[in-house]
């Protein structure tokens, strides 16, 4: 069993008071906010990672239950993308990376 962890910057201005979703394996397992760290017990084996907000979502990231992930997120793009993220590209609005 490993844990992943997921690690929120507390800068920037997009969803400043609001929580992203985390889902594992396409079920929610918890939130995490502005500046702070979520943490879970993963089963051994192979998981898919990503966090959302209403429709909009990061990319999916695949993660090895059997070790332990660190895994950053902060909003994805700029002010200037900010319409073209929630119209068009909804999967880039969390940027979501390896630690």
């Amino acid at each position: 069993m490993g844990i992943l962890t997921i690690a929120r910057q507390k800068k920037g201005w997009r969803d400043l008071l609001r929580a992203y979703c985390v889902e594992v394996d396409g079920e929610d397992v918890g939130k995490v906010r502005r500046g702070e760290t979520f943490r879970v017990d993963l089963p051994a084996g192979s998981h898919s990672v990503r966090l959302k907000i209403d429709w909009c979502s990061s990319q999916t990231i695949e993660v090895d239950g059997e070790a332990d992930t660190l895994l950053h997120c902060a909003p994805g793009g700029t002010a200037l993308t900010a319409l073209p993220d929630i119209m068009v590209f909804t999967d880039h609005y969390i940027t979501l990376v390896r630690g």
